[in-house]
């Protein structure tokens, strides 16, 4: 019984909420702040929270869309200390969690400090991301 338990809470966590997956990049051009960070993005396994993402190059959102949507849109921003994301073990089953109950989720992959961005620029990442969601609402929710 609670194996068939786990298997029915792994299958509503990891089921997509829709068909398909759209990314938004947050800057089009240029970025503000300084920093630079070399390499591919990173994606936690063993020995870190896996799931969790560092080493963003690119700052973005991937929408996670309802399969009945109810107007509704939320900015989903995992945390980690700054130096790592919890996409995998936080944001996107949050995501995932209120795309069921017909809440669009926008997940936000952000820059760093740790990984040697300027400590600003997390902030101007995620209000870069709430200008977009605001000014779009009618298109992207």
């Amino acid at each position: 019984m609670t194996r068939w338990l786990a298997a029915l809470f792994l299958l509503c966590v990891a089921a997509p909420a829709s068909a398909r997956s759209e990314t938004i990049n947050l800057w089009p051009g240029a970025m503000p702040g300084s920093g630079t960070v070399t390499g591919p993005e990173k994606i936690g396994s063993e020995g870190v929270a896996t799931g969790s993402v560092s080493n963003v190059t690119v700052p973005r959102m991937v929408v996670v869309r309802p399969r009945k949507p109810n107007g509704a849109a939320v900015l989903v921003i995992g945390g980690g200390g700054y130096f790592r994301i919890q996409i995998g073990s936080a944001a996107m089953p949050t995501a995932q969690w209120l795309a069921q109950r017909g809440v669009t989720a926008f997940v936000l992959y952000y820059r760093l400090p740790g990984d040697g961005w300027s400590s600003e620029v997390p902030f101007q990442d995620g209000q870069r991301a709430m200008r977009l969601l605001r000014g779009n609402w009618k298109t992207l929710g």
